[in-house]
């Protein structure tokens, strides 16, 4: 399972999970960032600059925030992250991790960055 945000009229598409081998299956996780451009129908692997991106992983979210897209949570086979990164989608521009704490009180939901 991989995540997505709609970027216009592009569906940019990060990490994901699947099996390898065919005799004995093993699990991979990806840290890949495609783009599906809609109107074209075709798929591209734009180049991603910039610091190191997040760890390959599955289960993860990504929410639009504006233009830009936010990668959230996730886990590897082993590691369930609580991370959150930015992706710049100006020509897809780097990756830079925040620090983000999510906290719930009652109904309302405040996102503190920093």
């Amino acid at each position: 399972m991989c995540s997505n945000g709609a970027m216009g009229s592009k569906i940019v598409y990060f990490g994901g999970h699947g099996t390898g081998g065919f005799f004995q299956k093993h699990h991979i996780y990806f840290d890949d960032v495609i783009v599906l451009e809609r109107e074209s129908v075709k798929w591209t692997r734009p180049n991603v600059s910039g610091t190191s991106g997040p760890t390959a992983r599955a289960y993860h979210t990504m929410t639009t925030v504006g233009s830009q897209i936010l990668i959230f949570g996730g886990y590897n086979g082993k590691v369930t992250f609580g991370d959150a990164w930015w992706l710049l989608p100006d020509g897809m521009r780097p990756y830079f991790h925040c620090r983000i704490v999510v906290v719930k009180i009652l109904t309302e939901v405040y996102v503190c960055r920093w």
